[in-house]
């Protein structure tokens, strides 16, 4: 009586749109469907480094890479070359980004881009800070 029909044209277009989705996002979606043990979880909240968004456990940093995550989710449509970071809203960008490199803020300031009014840390910044070990040697990349 009450059951509610539906058309062929209908059904294929919630099954094109649901591919047009996936092709987009991979499964993402399925982690609406991830059951969550709540005890574990807060487990693992003791072991969050919200400094740098990573579990640390001991010595080890659990962050996954982008490759993991683009596994985790099967989606291959990452841009490369970008990094991607949250800003907290009471610090801005280049203070953080400061206090998490330990280095001058001039250095920052000139290492530091504005687009689209939107900051962004050059790549070549990264690079001359991986190629400089703490000690002072320089090392090969």
């Amino acid at each position: 009586m009450g059951d509610i029909v539906r058309s062929n044209d209908e059904k294929n277009s919630d099954v094109q749109a649901r591919n047009a989705f996936r092709s987009e996002y991979g499964d993402i979606a399925y982690l609406l469907y991830v059951p969550v043990d709540q005890s574990l979880l807060q487990a693992l909240a003791g072991f969050c480094n919200s400094a740098y968004s990573c579990f640390t456990i001991g010595d080890f940093d659990l962050t996954p890479t982008i490759e993991e995550y683009q596994d985790l989710v099967n989606c291959k449509k990452v841009k490369e070359n970008h990094v991607y970071s949250k800003t907290s809203k009471n610090k801005p960008f280049r203070v953080k980004l400061q206090k998490l490199l330990d280095t001058l803020m001039s250095w920052v300031d000139r290492q530091v881009t504005t687009w689209s009014n939107k900051e962004y840390l050059k790549v070549e910044g990264i690079l001359a800070l991986a190629s400089v070990h703490p000690t002072g040697r320089v090392q090969r990349l």
